[in-house]
């Protein structure tokens, strides 16, 4: 099921919640909608599912405009964050709930809900009561539930907000396999970056109700648009910096701890314009372990904070200025680095991305 927002606008009074947002999400996709608390991306699933009515605009299901159509004629399956099962029923009779509300014959009911069990991994837990039952087993009966009336669309709500860490790795997984199984057209709601990169065909990133980027998890942390993309989705290090010109391919900046070349540019900038640049900690190499560094892109800088992980080092690096620069070295080297200390640092030109400024934008709504 192909989904199509068109010119789509909500308004709550005199504020607008989602102000003229153009999207489609393709059939069988796993689309998220990521962004702030406030951003619209909840006022969007919901004028989905029938549950708001846009101000203006149409809602196009394969084409056909689904915009006035109730809820319940939608075929939409939705699982909330507060997972909202019947505490006095078992796993099997939630959902056989929805299943019974069809009306449908009492082999059919069995079959979808046995069928709905093993796609979750519950089979064994038929007959055992939600309070019985650990929070990601929760997740995974109302998952059931949602999947066993077999929607045209499939609406997630922030499902793992509300799971300890090592939970919401494995419903990850979990929600990644069912949907590659299933192949439903699933638009899923997170202010989670990672919950988006590790499991979405697409992103749609939204900001104070406008539709900021939309492109495929590798492409958008790579090449984002915007400062704010480029900030919200991973960590980055943004420098204002004045555009220098154009040579030999690469784009030339002026920073306050340096002039770096970058082979990448998301703005028309001429010389002399101020633009803004961003790379992300990883992409920071510094001459620690006796690496030797390159004659271009080197920064010169002082260690202002030191972090140890184990499997990474996280640096805090500070410019004359006071300008500060993280580094994320991975595996790193044995090393005697103290606060203070001078350390040279280095990016790749392709590693660096030149974007334009950013006008200040409203609060989120």
């Amino acid at each position: 099921m192909e989904v199509v927002f068109e010119r789509i606008v909500k308004k709550y009074g005199d504020v607008t919640a989602v102000g003229g947002v153009d999207l489609t999400i393709k059939s069988g996709a796993l689309h998220f909608l990521l962004g702030p608390s406030g951003c619209g991306k909840t006022t969007m699933l919901r004028m989905l599912a029938g549950l708001e009515s846009p101000s203006s605009g149409r809602i196009l299901f394969n084409g056909k405009d689904v915009t006035n159509l109730p809820a319940a004629a939608r075929g939409i399956g939705m699982v909330f964050q507060n997972y909202a099962l019947w505490p006095h029923m078992t796993v099997r009779k939630n959902i056989e709930y929805g299943l019974t509300v069809q009306k449908l014959a009492a082999e059919q009911i069995r079959q979808r809900t046995d069928e709905a069990l093993t796609i979750t991994q519950l089979t064994r837990y038929g007959d055992r009561l939600p309070g019985q039952l650990s929070g990601g087993q929760q997740q995974r009966v109302a998952l059931a539930r949602a999947i066993a009336v077999r929607p045209t669309v499939l609406l997630l709500d922030e499902p793992l907000s509300n799971l300890d860490a090592q939970l919401r790795l494995e419903m990850r997984d979990n929600l990644s396999r069912i949907h590659k199984q299933l192949g439903i057209t699933t638009v899923y709601v997170t202010h989670d970056q990672k919950e988006a990169l590790s499991m979405g065909t697409n992103v749609s990133v939204f900001r104070a109700g406008q539709l900021i980027q939309t492109d495929p998890p590798r492409q958008l942390y790579h090449s984002p648009k915007s400062a704010f993309v480029a900030r919200f989705v991973g960590e980055t290090n943004l420098l204002s910096a004045t555009y220098l010109g154009q040579k030999d391919g690469l784009h030339s900046v002026r920073t306050a701890i340096g002039a770096v070349d970058a082979n990448r540019s998301m703005v028309n900038a001429k010389s002399g314009d101020e633009v803004v640049v961003s790379f992300r900690p990883e992409a920071v190499k510094l001459n620690i372990g006796g690496h030797d560094s390159p004659a271009d892109n080197r920064l010169s800088l002082k260690l202002d904070h030191l972090t140890y992980l184990g499997e990474s080092e996280q640096f805090q690096l500070m410019g004359p200025d006071g300008t500060l620069v993280r580094a994320n070295v991975f595996n790193p080297p044995d090393h005697s680095l103290a606060i203070g200390d001078s350390v040279t640092a280095w990016v790749a030109a392709e590693d660096i991305l030149v974007l334009p400024v950013e006008t200040d934008q409203p609060a989120s709504t």
